[in-house]
């Protein structure tokens, strides 16, 4: 690569764009300020201006230029730098004149007092700054422009390094553009050029400086504290149009406007960007690409086009051969590149006189453009080659000293074999291989308890077998997880004979695994159609819940799932916002009604259970088809998640405290949801008596007469007490009632349980099932709301009657009810 350059562009004016092209390595404009280190050898003057005035008091700001010798290399000197007089008034600082401006005014430096001394020989390493000029425009409707560049000092003024002027009309020294710039439709083909110390470089050398050197440095000698300038700072550009000139004392005075002021990085931000080309190692032809860090520029530009911007490249290659002393432009190639930023392009040129150049060298310019604000950075390389003849316009055969032959091949068969197949034929080997498909499979039934299955065979699960079991309503849990699931069900019925059925499925309708989100709404997944994974015939549904259902449902606090039917002549709603009530009132209000609604449809699968709505036929059991009903329901747990215990068997005799440690960790075991229920603890100290009915007798208080309940914590007192309501809590476990029906039964005033054991309380009812339940149940015991005992007219807990009769722990609400999800209530327990 024979060079690399950086160019930032601005628009500054609709007429006016800068180029502002930073110092670049490995070789950065560099001179000396005193000779003995190369020639030309560029000083600078120091210009203090105290015209200009703080409240009073002069601002000293300060200005540097090149000294007046040095124009033809910077073009940054007194002869075209003017001073600023006032925030609207410049004057220029033409030394040519009799008395140059600086030596007039006391308040400006004197020409005799401008040049910077350095003691010893410094070298500076510029940056260049152009101004082009809009094709066809010479600012005639204006008088000029003033264009600044400042740097910020350590004492928080603006040192000026360049404040030049740029006349109207063709006075001005422009440099033709041989490549004009072109921007959208504009073309930019002439420029004004400066150059100025690059301040990354001044700061650079001042840091590595030693303490008493650091104030020779050039970041010493030109800033007006003497300390350098802010590391890392951006620069000032400024542009102000000439609206008037006026005389003042003999001096022509430029009265202004501000046109634009703008910062700028003071280091290249795009400095591992650069531009290759050069010959291709597996072919005759080049390559050149966009490059960042020495590779490919993909990554980059995915990062900035990730925070909003929209990078492309522009490339072009202009292939340019020498011919004696002249060279000449042949060829002009250009492509945008907006894909695959990870492959280089090729090229091959066409060397038009290659049997008259001496080399040609092929210029590659790499712009790479933000199409969200048409900025765009510069990049150039290129490559000379000596051999134009290899490239030109025609490419010489090889010649071959022998001529090829043809050569003729016969195919032809050597040895023949013979082939016999046997009469009986062959015997095709059937090789069978299973996948498997389904992440979860269940094995479920319609009862409400488990059931053990062995062989053909079905009986009630003792909570111990590691048979297969079936799980009852509301027993089974599954897995979700974020990804594509596929759970597979079997149905399992339980006949009068105690023999295994599957349920006939196929009569029943469409099928949907349903799930509800947190506003109550029903989203569901319908069954896969293929009788080759499940066949509804032999009670098997399988459901997929792809992966974008399966991320909203982890979202759910809801943590149960249904398995419903839809009839067949009925319409279903595809929607998957179906609304489901949800309240308890809800469900009471819908109980004897065939509702769709997920929840009221579970208490009629238990109705239906309970009256044998489940018909036989041919030894197989076939649900109903006329009706909407939920087939099943269960449990759903995240991937991390272990299936709650249910009971906590006592191997060693001792009674288990049903208060759960915050440090307990709970094993994952076989779920055992049903069992033959543990003795409490008032059971052994206190057998229980049988229970009796309720029978009316009489009490006098005041003038009142009150009935007594024989079951009245007043008659039995309170062992025999706790004792019957533990043996009645075992007979509803032992009938299949759920813990959320028999806290129900016997805590809700308005419930028979409640009004059986007259006195009760939930303190009484606790102790009287520690034993019994387990700790998932007593959680939901515990989140169950208080009752004062017997007090059925008493406050918010008793049915919403008055205050009169509250006890001071009496903190339930209107009807004592249970956390929309017992599931996150026992883990909020827990912790």
């Amino acid at each position: 690569m024979a060079y690399t350059t950086t160019s930032k562009y601005v628009q500054l004016t609709p007429y006016l764009v800068l180029e502002y092209m930073y110092a670049d390595q490995p070789n950065p404009q560099t001179y000396y300020v005193n000779t003995g280190g190369g020639s030309p050898t560029v000083g600078f003057n120091k210009l203090i201006n105290g015209i200009l005035e703080y409240k009073g008091t002069p601002t000293n700001e300060v200005q540097i230029y090149n000294l007046n010798g040095n124009y033809d290399v910077t073009q940054n000197t007194a002869l075209n730098n003017v001073v600023k007089t006032s925030e609207n008034s410049f004057i220029p600082l033409n030394p040519n004149l009799i008395v140059p401006y600086n030596d007039f005014n006391p308040k400006l430096t004197g020409t005799a007092n401008l040049e910077i001394d350095f003691p010893s020989n410094i070298s500076v390493v510029y940056d260049t700054v152009r101004y082009h000029i809009l094709q066809g425009y010479n600012l005639e409707n204006i008088d000029g422009l003033i264009l600044s560049v400042a740097f910020l000092d350590q004492d928080g003024s603006y040192v000026t390094f360049s404040q030049i002027e740029l006349s109207s009309g063709i006075a001005q020294n422009y440099t033709l553009d041989p490549n004009p710039l072109t921007i959208g439709s504009n073309i930019y083909d002439k420029y004004f050029q400066v150059l100025v110390p690059s301040l990354v470089d001044m700061n650079n050398q001042y840091a590595a400086a030693v303490s008493l050197d650091k104030p020779n440095t050039l970041a010493g000698k030109t800033s007006r504290s003497g300390r350098g300038y802010v590391t890392g700072s951006p620069m000032r550009i400024s542009v102000w149009q000439i609206n008037d000139i006026t005389q003042v004392n003999g001096y022509n005075q430029y009265g202004v406007t501000l046109y634009a002021t703008l910062s700028l990085e003071s280091e290249d931000p795009f400095m591992n960007v650069g531009a290759y080309i050069g010959p291709a190692e597996n072919g005759d032809y080049f390559e050149y690409f966009a490059t960042d860090n020495g590779g490919f520029i993909e990554n980059f530009i995915l990062f900035q086009n990730s925070i909003g911007n929209q990078y492309y490249i522009d490339h072009r290659v202009e292939t340019i051969e020498q011919i004696g002393a002249a060279f000449i432009s042949t060829d002009n190639f250009s492509t945008i590149q907006t894909t695959a930023f990870d492959e280089p392009l090729l090229y091959r040129p066409i060397i038009r006189n290659s049997s008259v150049s001496a080399n040609f060298t092929l210029r590659y310019t790499m712009t790479l453009v933000n199409s969200v604000d048409q900025s765009r950075l510069v990049r150039s390389a290129s490559f000379t080659s000596l051999d134009p003849g290899r490239y030109g316009p025609y490419i010489a055969p090889l010649q071959l000293s022998v001529f090829p032959q043809t050569q003729k091949i016969y195919n032809k068969l050597g040895n023949q074999s013979n082939i016999s197949v046997p009469s009986n034929g062959i015997v095709p080997k059937e090789i069978v291989k299973y996948q498997n498909v389904f992440v979860d499979r269940n094995l479920v039934n319609v009862t409400m308890t488990n059931l053990t299955v062995k062989g053909t065979n079905i009986s009630q699960s003792d909570g111990q077998s590691v048979d297969l079991i079936s799980y009852g309503l509301g027993l089974a849990y599954i897995k979700i997880l974020p990804f594509d699931n596929y759970f597979k069900f079997t149905f399992y019925q339980l006949n009068s004979n105690g023999v295994l059925d599957l349920i006939d499925l196929t009569s029943s309708g469409s099928y949907k695994i349903v799930f509800i989100d947190n506003q109550n709404n029903k989203l569901f997944a319908p069954p896969i159609d293929s009788k080759n994974l499940a066949n509804p015939a032999k009670g098997e549904l399988a459901f997929k819940v792809d992966e974008s259902l399966a991320l909203q449902i982890l979202n759910f606090t809801n943590r149960k799932f249904y398995i419903s039917n839809q009839p067949i002549s009925t319409t279903e709603n595809p929607s998957t916002n179906e609304k489901s009530p949800m309240g308890l009132l809800a469900v009471r209000n819908k109980l004897n009604q065939k509702s769709i609604s997920t929840v009221s449809s579970i208490e009629d699968v238990k109705t239906s259970i309970s009256e044998g709505n489940v018909l036989n036929s041919a030894g197989t059991a076939r649900i109903s088809g006329s009706s909407s009903s939920v087939l099943y329901y269960g449990n759903w747990l995240k991937e991390d998640e272990l299936i709650p215990r249910t009971s906590l068997p006592d191997t060693t005799g001792a009674q288990k405290n049903p208060a759960i440690s915050a440090d307990e960790t709970i094993k994952e075991t076989k779920p055992a949801p049903f069992r033959i229920p543990n003795k409490s603890s008032w059971q052994e100290i206190q057998p229980a008596t049988a229970q009796v009915s309720v029978e009316e007798t009489q009490t006098t208080s005041g003038s009142e007469q009150q009935p007594i309940s024989a079951n009245s914590l007043l008659v039995m007192g309170i062992g025999p007490f706790k004792a019957a309501i533990a043996s009645d809590v075992q007979g509803k476990i032992a009938q299949g009632w759920t813990t959320v029906e028999i806290i129900e039964y016997f805590l809700n005033p308005g419930a028979a349980g409640f009004q059986l054991y007259s006195g009760i309380t939930k303190e009484i009812f606790t102790d009287a099932v520690t034993g019994i339940f387990s700790n998932f149940d007593l959680a939901l015991l515990n989140e169950y709301g208080n009752t004062g005992g017997g007090r059925t007219n008493g406050g918010p807990a008793a049915g919403g009657g008055s205050t009169t009769n509250q006890s001071g722990q009496d903190s339930g609400s209107s009807r004592p009810s249970f956390p929309d999800d017992p599931y996150t209530a026992f883990y909020s327990y827990r912790r």
